[in-house]
């Protein structure tokens, strides 16, 4: 079964119905690797899922115009397990290198082979298995496509990390930062890592507020000299070329202006020392991404970049070549000096962490009782089941593709207007709720961590509580978005971020008690990429509409928006007020027909329906269009095969609700293969 199943994704699919009165049998037939062909069922009736396997397609079968999906069974797990391979992800599955999948949750101590088989192809360092000081250690067997170095700030800039970083002369940043960054992707310490992101966090703004709050930021000392490195600032202060730390402290403006070009120097700096001494075909992210933030309708034409503004100046730097070429050099060593991060990083890293979650305050107060909220009198304390997926079914759901989608076009409008061109992103998340106040209820926000007494207290080194973790239907509906728009760009991809500060280990040990709960959220990737990896090899060579028409409940005209539209500005929030259905379209010449893809979602309730009209601007396809039923909040994707002799003919994908698929909370189907 599995073998045909990745047959279905290279070979032709051919839709067809039989009508005997009254029921309708809907059948698809696909051809083997060897030309033979499977035919399949579809099962439940009209649930747009093919999945029972039938000897002969009946004689007076004919073409249907309506849409298949795929959607693979999630047993769920109890707490504390983590069953990933359910999904049938083998050596037999093909899944494009272009778009990289890792996930930094190795609780198994997987080694990388049988991780692959799993369905990951990218594999940040820190979930590897070995010691790595070991010549043993699988960093060392890793090819260097294949493998992610997350370089943080500490192993970077070191005692340079905050105020020094700035304060220092740039010739002694480059003689700190040319022993600091490994040679990356070649032999040596670390081989595997042909992709690297730099995460900076403490240096990143040069100002007097960040003085005196600790750790890498002690309290200014107003006296120490400061070269400067921006000619504007140098004016602004009166043309001196050195200044007081006291004068630039009390000058924001012209501090502002140092701060900026001084991060731009040194990070054209931090680029070019990566790339000398790293393999020739190094990517390099830089660990931020352009746009901070939900997406607005504003982002449309904002066009600023995070920590961009200035860009780099090596005019008053000893060592300035004056030649027009923007070069300068450091300690022996030339330097390029132009631009800034944006302008120098390969692709984008999709640091975007969602924030905010909605409850009610019954529920808040059946679940958590009193914590974070003055009075829960008249509410019955703590009733409610003590789990996840309880909890998960009270949380507001919001709406996750526009999130995703707005998101993504965001930064692609920033990238076009800035680099005049686009360039991939990796997006990057955690599974949980970032802030310390992440519920909301009614609209104000509560202090917020995991309320099952289990949890209390479990996280390593401090002793704390782990904050809240996603509904498994926005980890569902990230995947989605993210391996749909990107197609087959490179560049793109998810890295799922740590959780509960570690990346591996023995998932039973008492050590890794913060993770003694539902762990669906991790396993929900897995279903997802599962559910798309038929489409593989269609999105090679297929074209993206971002912003298909839309006839919004099926009647009145058709119009199309972007994902920032149809988010309206929500905030994370769960209100629906002034969004609209979201969706993508793919389609790919097939020779005789178009093999279209179209991917949904809208913000409603759990079992709430939604049906438009979808289809391609200017006439394309013939001006064929699609009917679409949106049932749930999570992504949905069907799949149409529409042949070049249609023309205005109306497609349709409008299953009947399996009802045994659905759990609040989650997407997909959900529930034993027997359901």
């Amino acid at each position: 079964m599995r073998k045909i199943l990745n047959f279905l994704t290279v070979y032709l699919l051919v839709l067809a119905s039989v009508l005997p009165a009254p029921a309708q049998v809907r059948y698809k037939a696909a051809k083997r690797a060897d030309g033979s062909q499977v035919i399949y069922k579809e099962h439940p009736p009209n649930s747009g899922v093919f999945s029972t396997t039938v000897s002969v397609l009946p004689s007076d079968a004919a073409r249907a115009r309506v849409a298949g999906r795929v959607l693979l069974p999630y047993a769920l797990e109890g707490q504390r397990q983590y069953n990933p391979d359910q999904f049938g992800l083998g050596n037999n599955k093909y899944f494009s290198e272009t778009f990289k999948f890792s996930v930094d949750f190795n609780m198994g101590n997987l080694t990388v082979a049988q991780r692959k088989r799993q369905g990951m192809n990218f594999f940040n360092v820190w979930s590897m298995i070995g010691d790595p000081s070991s010549p043993s250690a699988e960093k060392y067997s890793v090819p260097n496509t294949e493998g992610f170095y997350y370089m943080t700030e500490s192993a970077l800039h070191g005692a340079y990390e905050g105020a020094r970083y700035f304060e220092s002369n740039l010739e002694v940043v480059e003689a700190y930062l040319i022993n600091s960054i490994p040679s990356l992707g070649v032999p040596g310490s670390d081989p595997y890592a042909g992709t690297v992101a730099f995460n900076i966090e403490s240096s990143n703004d040069w100002k007097a507020a960040n003085y005196g709050n600790g750790g890498h930021w002690p309290p200014a000392d107003g006296n120490k000299p400061i070269r400067l490195e921006s000619p504007t600032a140098k004016s602004m202060l009166g043309g001196n070329a050195t200044v007081s730390l006291s004068t630039l402290l009390g000058n924001p403006g012209a501090m502002e202006i140092e701060g900026g070009v001084r991060r731009s120097n040194r990070l054209c700096i931090m680029f070019a020392i990566a790339r000398q001494k790293g393999a020739t075909n190094l990517k390099i992210y830089y660990g931020s991404s352009n746009k901070q933030g939900y997406p607005k309708t504003s982002d449309a034409t904002d066009y600023g970049q995070f920590l961009g503004q200035y860009n780099a100046d090596p005019s008053l730097i000893p060592g300035f070549i004056n030649d027009g070429s923007n070069r300068v050099v450091l300690n022996g060593h030339t330097y390029k000096l132009q631009g800034n991060q944006w302008d120098l990083e390969d692709h984008m890293l999709g640091y975007f962490y969602p924030g905010r979650f909605d409850i009610s305050k019954k529920d808040w107060c059946e679940i958590w009782g009193n914590f974070g909220v003055t009075d829960c009198s008249g509410y019955n304390q703590k009733s409610a089941p003590q789990n996840y997926p309880y909890l998960w079914s009270k949380t507001k759901p919001v709406h996750y593709v526009a999130e995703e989608k707005g998101y993504y076009q965001a930064c692609r409008i920033k990238m076009k207007q800035n680099q005049g061109k686009y360039r991939g992103i990796l997006r990057m998340i955690e599974t949980f709720y970032e802030p310390d106040i992440a519920a909301y209820i009614d609209g104000v926000g509560v202090p917020t961590r995991a309320p099952f007494s289990q949890l209390f207290g479990t996280l390593p080194f401090n002793n704390d509580t782990p904050k809240v973790w996603f509904q498994p239907v926005r980890t569902y509906t990230i995947y989605c978005v993210g391996r749909f728009f990107a197609g087959n760009d490179p560049g793109w991809g998810l890295h799922v971020f740590i959780s509960n500060e570690y990346a591996h280990g023995d998932l039973n040990s008492h050590e890794f008690r913060a993770y003694n709960h539902e762990l669906h959220p991790y396993t929900t990737l897995f279903q997802a990429r599962a559910d798309m990896q038929p489409y593989e090899v269609f999105f090679n060579g297929s074209t993206l509409v971002e912003d298909p028409e839309v006839q919004i409940g099926g009647s009145g005209n058709f119009e199309a928006y972007t994902g920032l539209v149809a988010y309206n500005n929500a905030e994370g929030s769960s209100s629906s007020a002034g969004q609209k259905p979201c969706y993508m379209l793919r389609y790919k010449d097939m020779g005789t027909y178009w093999r279209v893809l179209i991917l949904g979602g809208y913000n409603q309730d759990w079992t709430a329906e939604h049906t438009d009209v979808v289809r391609a601007p200017n006439g394309l396809l013939n001006g064929n269009s699609f009917e679409i039923k949106l049932r749930g909040p999570g992504a949905q994707i069907y799949d149409f095969y529409v042949k070049k002799t249609d023309n205005n003919q109306r497609y349709k994908a409008t299953p009947t609700a399996q009802t045994l698929w659905e759990k609040a909370g989650y997407s997909g189907r959900v529930g034993s293969a027997q359901n």
